[in-house]
């Protein structure tokens, strides 16, 4: 015999079988990996913390802001499966308005309101909601721009923005530079741009100002839930309390992960079946080698 095996000084039957056992070998690894890592995460998003959202209103409002917590703690960390993923920051750097600004800055002016209103010179601005419907419609000409600007300049540049679709890679230097200082622009910016960063902030403006979850709120957390536990990560880290109805988003999130754990148990389910087999495939190489031997 020449080649490979016989350099090796195996023969067929004995590369066979080594091959055999290391693929099972392989198997065992890879599914006990399997079945500990998602039986583990499994028993965290099924803690008592998370089992008694359900009947917060047997508890004190201090027990249950402290049930809050620990369920948040319990579920925050997603699933291998769960496709969930949470956002570095909920500002995103790569718009060019944007980069550069302090998350900081952004959430601060999410908490006190001014990104979601229009004021300058230290009033609101008359009839601003009119203007803004108008630039959202694209109906506002670069001549009523002009004449609002000679007031407020800071809102005509906002207004510009939205009038024009907020494409920033067209707007000259200078208004990218007044919208990046302006926290309505900003609010406006993230709301048309990047909802998913808008909406966190404002689950985050929630906790900051101890308001109850909107309805909005929770639904959102269901289809982001990664811009949500970044939210929610974010007001513990700034000591703000839970909020009330957050329950309902936990509880949601807790679906989210328990089906990562049930995709990831049928796979490991899958894999103990491989692994099986292998198993019976090299008792069966073995039987064969011992009769060939007789």
């Amino acid at each position: 015999m020449t080649g490979p095996l016989a350099r090796r000084g195996m023969s067929a039957d004995a590369f066979e079988r080594s091959f055999v056992r290391r693929v099972f070998l392989l198997f065992c690894i890879l599914t006990t990996w399997i079945w500990v890592y998602n039986e583990w995460v499994a028993r965290n998003y099924t803690s008592d913390a998370i089992g008694q959202l359900e009947h917060l209103q047997d508890f004190s409002p201090e027990q249950q802001a402290e049930i809050k917590n620990a369920a948040f703690s319990a579920i925050r960390t997603p699933h291998f499966f769960s496709g969930i993923q949470i956002p570095s920051t909920l500002v995103p750097s790569s718009d060019p308005v944007l980069s550069g600004v302090a998350e900081d800055e952004v959430i601060g002016w999410f908490s006190s309101g001014a990104a979601r209103t229009i004021v300058e010179h230290g009033r609101t601005v008359p009839e601003s909601r009119k203007w803004v419907t108008r630039a959202r419609e694209k109906a506002l000409s670069s001549a009523q721009i002009n004449a609002i600007s000679q007031r407020f300049p800071a809102f005509a540049n906002t207004l510009w923005f939205i009038n024009q679709g907020f494409f920033p890679e067209r707007a000259p230097r200078e208004r990218l530079q007044l919208c990046r200082q302006t926290p309505s622009c900003v609010g406006h910016l993230l709301y048309v741009r990047h909802p998913n960063y808008y909406n966190a902030l404002i689950a985050l403006t929630h906790y900051a100002n101890g308001r109850p979850l909107s309805k909005a709120t929770i639904e959102f957390s269901g289809r982001r839930p990664g811009f949500f536990i970044r939210a929610r990560a974010l007001a513990s880290e700034r000591g703000h309390a839970p909020a009330v109805h957050e329950e309902k988003a936990l509880l949601r999130l807790q679906r989210l992960q328990l089906r990562g754990v049930r995709s990831m148990r049928t796979m490991a389910i899958f894999f103990t079946g491989a692994a099986l087999s292998v198993f019976v495939l090299a008792l069966w190489s073995r039987r064969r080698h011992n009769q060939a031997t007789l």
